[in-house]
């Protein structure tokens, strides 16, 4: 089926951690066009969770670290979105204060929010679900129960451990050592 892109996305922190445990989330990033983009602050929120994401999946928080790299976020800082933070803060501020950043990132982009939180129906700024955003971008179905368990398969490990040890080798050719 051919790829559609949809452009580009500002990603909450539910999806990203959806997408580095190999949940449907991850189709995203590995079927489709779309340039996904985050606040700094939503990424360190990622960050956070990623040792308990590692031992609820039981996967080493390393591993999920370097999934989280491999995605290629475009990562904004807080203080570039200055001019739609007050806005932000007006819609979204008494709801979910964590929010006011990505909401003033989509605002300054002028692209959708990708959540599966219900914070951001409010602020009249465009949200999709994985659910709605991976039928949008057209990408292949999915069926119900690969939302209920993560996609890690005896196909998608290979591909993550290739691209580790193909990161992993670049440090070490480019630095001599980590």
């Amino acid at each position: 089926m051919a790829k559609k892109s949809v452009g580009r996305i500002a990603a909450d922190a539910n999806v990203i951690l959806s997408a580095i445990t190999g949940k449907a989330a991850l189709k995203v990033f590995t079927g489709s066009n779309i340039e996904v983009v985050s606040t700094s602050s939503t990424l360190a929120e990622v960050r956070d969770y990623i040792a308990v994401m590692a031992a609820s999946y039981g996967i080493a928080a390393e591993v999920l670290e370097a999934q989280l790299r491999l995605l290629g976020i475009k990562e904004f800082k807080t203080e570039d979105l200055t001019p739609f933070l007050s806005e932000a803060t007006r819609l979204i501020g008494r709801r979910d204060p964590d929010d006011i950043p990505l909401l003033a990132l989509a605002m300054a982009l002028n692209v959708p929010i990708w959540t599966n939180d219900k914070d951001f129906d409010i602020t009249g700024i465009q949200c999709y679900s994985t659910g709605k955003l991976l039928q949008k971008a057209w990408i292949i179905e999915f069926s119900l129960n690969s939302i209920k368990q993560p996609i890690f398969n005896s196909t998608l490990i290979p591909i993550m451990v290739n691209n580790i040890s193909a990161c992993y080798n670049r440090l070490v050719i480019s630095n001599g050592t980590l």
